[in-house]
């Protein structure tokens, strides 16, 4: 049962180590009122050093920003006047978007999380990992579809579905390493010894090193309703942990267990995640009760009756004391 060692081939991901999960793929809804969309491309742009491609929107919004690694799109960025930004990051941009996202926007929501963690046992690591997943999906009656060249042993590589693609759990599980050689082909087979060498220089250089028989595991994760909030705040790993059979597959995959959390169970909130909820929550009516001089007043009173809240002669805020109220022009920038 002993699977080798785990290592991560993205060309971006900076350490290999042993059982570490990594996003593939991250999207989700920013939820950030004080930018444009047009804003968040840039930021985006900016962090993956790709270029911003614009073109006209799709599914109801009026512009999409494609955000490109030369010929190859890392993210995209889907924009309104109207409409709640939408941002997506793949491949070896997914796990730096949900870096970004989880420390700039942490009101964010997620509305895809692909959790993938990369093994090479060797020769036979597919065949190993597919016979334990379709265990674990007969066990769970959960459907199965193959794809590929099952027939002819895997030559130009293999990919076993596990779930229903509309489900919030889905899993692939993929021969990486073939995905993108060509080693079998007739191709490959008329070059010499130096453009051979060429070729494989040119996977390096693009993907990172596969070895021919790294496979790569996928959890496709599509929380809905208030999960997409607590999915922001869940590790990569611990996406594995949320229902019972992809923990199970997981411990056997990897033979690392994930604590087994269900999504419904509520996540003590800190401080700064209970403000930013309040914020959003409420924006609106407080909003309205600031555009008025005695809205604004009210509000002032209201925070001074029960919050106390006060500010230092060096900026700081604290609770009652002897330092000068918030005037209204700082509680604006506080809100």
């Amino acid at each position: 049962m002993n699977l080798g060692k785990t290592i991560i081939s993205g060309r971006l991901v900076e350490t290999s180590t042993v059982n570490e999960v990594y996003f593939d793929w991250y999207a989700g809804i920013a939820n950030r009122t004080d930018l444009t969309g047009q804003a968040l491309a840039e930021r985006m742009a900016s962090v993956l050093h790709a270029e911003i491609k614009f073109r006209p929107g799709f599914l109801g919004y009026a512009w999409c920003s494609d955000l490109m690694w030369g010929k190859k799109r890392a993210g995209q960025v889907m924009h309104d006047p109207v409409r709640p930004t939408r941002f997506s990051g793949s491949g070896s941009a997914g796990d730096l978007v949900s870096k970004m996202a989880r420390e700039e926007w942490p009101a964010h929501e997620v509305t895809r999380a692909d959790a993938s963690v990369d093994i090479d046992a060797g020769e036979k690591t597919f065949e190993k990992l597919a016979r334990r997943g379709i265990d674990v999906a007969r066990r769970y009656k959960l459907k199965i579809d193959q794809r590929g060249d099952w027939s002819e042993g895997g030559k130009r590589g293999r990919t076993l579905y596990l779930g229903n693609r509309s489900s919030t759990f889905f899993v692939r599980i993929y021969e990486k390493g073939k995905k993108n050689r060509i080693d079998d082909s007739d191709i490959f087979k008329h070059l010499n010894e130096y453009e051979k060498l060429l070729k494989e220089a040119q996977w390096e250089e693009q993907e990172g090193y596969f070895g021919v028989d790294l496979v790569r595991c996928e959890l496709e994760f599509k929380p809905d309703g208030n999960a997409r909030r607590e999915a922001a705040y869940i590790k990569p790993e611990n996406m594995w942990g949320l229902s019972e059979w992809t923990h199970e597959l997981f411990s056997k995959i990897v033979r690392v267990g994930t604590p087994l959390k269900p999504i419904s169970e509520p996540r003590i909130p800190d401080d700064k995640r209970t403000m930013m909820y309040q914020m959003l929550r409420f924006k609106n009516a407080r909003h309205r009760l600031l555009s008025t001089e005695e809205g604004t007043k009210y509000y002032l009173d209201m925070i001074r009756q029960h919050d106390g809240l006060y500010l230092k002669s060096d900026g700081a805020y604290s609770g009652r004391g002897k330092e000068r109220p918030l005037d209204r022009k700082e509680l604006k920038k506080l809100t």
